[in-house]
């Protein structure tokens, strides 16, 4: 049966056909001449007319719905004759569709989600942030001379730590050092003077201290310790949100991502390696939180790239590589100069150059060995490169300085070092018991040579002839080119 209901010129077996069924009426049969037909054999006509028009109409119908099921049947049979591969395409296809779906769900979601997470990061952090504002000592030089004035400047902290008299504040030693005063602000606006514990330039980190007895106990109800956490497990494109006091004005809160997580950046004080987000990093934001969706401390916000070409590089110390500094920091006290540790060597820093060129790792080179000194004794000898001391890295020869400045002697410390071996450096350990600097040839040496200039000064007949001021009677070792005291 032709179900075409539009005329195909191609085909001129249909064009021949006409849907509308024919009706028995013929020319030949109508009256003679002007005769008109009767009434009532036109009107017959029509009924008939109409009939046909019916029943061609359910015919047609009829047809058209057998065509689809015969259709379908034919289709469902096709299916069931699909091949294996066909069907588990399908199925994938299938898959993938509703993954979409689902995954636009997902992310509608995870917006949202994230869109309240930040709220209740900040809610659960803000009472671990303080602000920091400080009077700074700033020393200018005009013509050779030292002309001193103060000035101000703020910065952010993280509570790390109380105990029984403190509580302890991490912060960025930029932020503390210089300072004459500083003033901390808690959550609830109260203020109270902290004192500096411990700071190591060479990260650029610190520690201040609060007495608990300067805190009322509603102050204390408000604030709690911050939740470190891990930054050697972070990931490139996790969220990451900064909070501190940017600009001086109080905490705020900026959102972005982990850009990098072992970026190498050039800073005043050497090469330090940071984690990189684009989460806004202002000045003030120094020292305070960078953490991560589940309220972890992450890193320690230290500085951030502006030029009118970049935007959106701010950086951020790693927690994990900061906690052992900090507890170095917390645990610092002052040590006379006779009692501090003795490692007896003499050394130089690996220039990036030959690293570069000789793929020497960074750390101190060491020049020369002491007879009988701590480091003879331990097994370090001349050309390892000492690369951390107490766990901490080092890269010039102020760092290990630093150190052994803060740590007695008779303390047994880990010195880790590389040595070479067919043009291959390999990293190893050892335990090193220090000795008192008292004890070193140097200490004695300037000793001596500070009792010689007291005796000069002393002495009439030496009057108008006293050393400069700062030559042998300041710390200062020319002969060797290093600073006294330096690892030895």
């Amino acid at each position: 049966m032709n179900t075409n209901f539009y005329p195909n010129e191609n085909n001129n077996e249909n064009n021949d056909k006409n849907i509308i069924p024919e009706v028995n009426y013929r020319i030949e049969d109508s009256p003679l001449e002007n005769k008109k037909p009767p009434k009532k054999d036109f009107f017959k006509t029509m009924v008939k007319g109409a009939a046909y028009a019916a029943i061609f109409g359910l015919v047609a119908g009829g047809s058209f719905s057998g065509f689809q099921y015969i259709s379908s049947a034919f289709h469902t049979t096709a299916k069931n004759e699909t091949s294996l591969e066909e069907k588990e395409e399908a199925k994938e296809q299938l898959s993938l569709t509703d993954t979409d779906t689902s995954s636009q769900n997902k992310i509608v979601k995870a917006v949202s989600t994230m869109e309240t997470d930040v709220s209740q990061i900040a809610e659960n952090v803000m009472p671990s942030i303080v602000a920091i504002d400080c009077q700074v000592v700033q020393t200018n030089n005009f013509f050779g001379q030292e002309l001193q004035s103060e000035g101000t400047g703020s910065g952010t902290g993280i509570i790390i730590k109380q105990d029984k008299e403190y509580l302890y504040i991490a912060t960025n030693n930029h932020v503390v050092a210089d300072s004459k005063s500083i003033e901390v602000t808690f959550k609830d606006e109260k203020k109270a003077n902290a004192i500096v514990k411990g700071t190591d330039a060479s990260i650029d980190l610190a520690v201040i201290a609060v007495k608990l007895s300067d805190l009322s106990s509603d102050t204390k109800s408000e604030i709690k310790l911050a939740t470190l956490g891990d930054s050697s497990a972070l990931k490139v494109g996790e969220m990451s949100v900064a909070i501190g006091n940017a600009l001086g004005y109080g905490q705020s809160v900026t959102v972005g991502y982990i850009s990098a997580v072992s970026r190498e950046i050039e800073m005043d004080n050497g090469t330090m390696t940071l984690i990189q987000t684009d989460a806004a990093i202002n000045p003030g934001n120094s020292g305070g939180a960078l953490v991560n969706a589940s309220g972890e401390v992450i890193g320690i916000n230290s500085a951030k790239f502006a030029s009118d070409e970049i935007e959106g590089m701010g950086f951020a110390i790693p927690i994990s590589d900061a906690i052992p500094i900090l507890e170095d920091l917390m645990n610092r006290e002052e040590i006379a100069e006779a009692e501090q540790g003795y490692l007896g060597i003499t050394g130089v820093p690996v220039e990036e150059d030959y690293q570069d060129l000789y793929h020497m790792p960074a750390g101190v080179f060491i020049n020369s060995i002491d007879e009988n000194s701590p480091a003879a004794k331990a097994g370090l000898k001349e050309g390892y490169i000492i690369t951390k001391v107490k766990g901490r890295s080092v890269a010039a020869v102020s760092d290990i300085q630093n150190i052994l400045t803060y740590t007695k002697g008779g303390t047994t410390i880990e010195v880790t070092y590389v040595t070479q071996t067919d043009g291959t450096y390999t990293e190893k350990t050892t335990q090193v018991t220090l000795g008192k600097k008292s004890d070193s040839s140097s200490y004695q040496e300037k000793e001596k040579q500070q009792n010689n200039s007291e005796d000069n000064t002393n002495d009439s007949s030496n009057s108008g002839k006293q050393l400069p001021y700062g030559y042998g009677n300041n710390g200062s070792d020319f002969e060797s080119g290093f600073p006294y005291g330096y690892l030895n």
